[in-house]
């Protein structure tokens, strides 16, 4: 199945203009929250360096771009803490399925989500009794599954760290994050995050069926 995640988007130098707003949440609490807008800078060539000039009125939010801004910032941070549902599922199952048995418990407790993800796809590769499940039962599908996995792990990463930002000059949400200490952005949408959590729900029945199979062999 295919999935979207992000792509990278190049912005060259840019100035980020912060408005705050009282946003209610679901419990009815009340508090503030910024929104970033993102504008480009130019060089001035008149020897005094980069500015960004603008009118406040020209650039301040109209409701439905707040509306969206918040609406993706709250998408986010539900597949960031899905993404950490399966980083801590995974290594659960991992320790009680794997770790007795090649007494590899602390490699395991060592790694972080990417290593865990990799430590496990490379330990079923050699299990043919795994090669049965169900989104990895063909050649084809583990390299599909894997890519996947390893783009949401990824993504999850930017989501974690990075800060969502409205880049004016497109009218495009993006994600500023660093990469190898580098600004870097990707563009972000709601059919992005949807099929992150689509992801999120296939890996779940992707380390319940490695459970049960392990579990299987245990009893026989």
């Amino acid at each position: 199945m295919k999935m979207l995640f992000t792509q990278s988007v190049e912005i060259p130098v840019a100035a980020t203009i912060p408005f705050n707003y009282p946003i209610k949440d679901f419990s009815g609490v009340t508090m503030t929250r910024p929104f970033y807008t993102l504008l480009l800078m130019e060089d001035r060539r008149d020897g005094k360096g980069i500015s960004v000039e603008f009118k406040m009125e020209s650039i301040v939010p109209t409701a439905q771009q707040i509306n969206d801004y918040f609406t993706l910032d709250h998408l986010i941070k539900i597949c960031v803490t899905n993404a950490e549902t399966i980083n801590t599922h995974m290594k659960s199952l991992m320790l009680q399925d794997i770790g007795n048995i090649e007494n590899t418990r602390s490699e395991i407790l060592s790694l972080d989500f990417m290593g865990l993800k990799d430590y496990l796809m490379e330990y079923i590769k050699k299990e043919p009794l795994l090669k049965c499940i169900s989104m990895i039962d063909t050649l084809e599908k583990f390299k599909e599954f894997r890519k996947n996995f390893d783009n949401f792990i990824v993504d999850r990463n930017i989501f974690t760290h990075g800060q969502l930002k409205f880049f004016r000059p497109s009218l495009q949400y993006v994600i500023e994050f660093h990469k190898k200490g580098v600004p870097a952005f990707v563009g972000i949408n709601t059919d992005i995050l949807t099929s992150h959590n689509l992801f999120y729900n296939i890996a779940n029945q992707f380390l319940n069926e490695f459970h049960m199979l392990m579990s299987k062999r245990r009893k026989d």
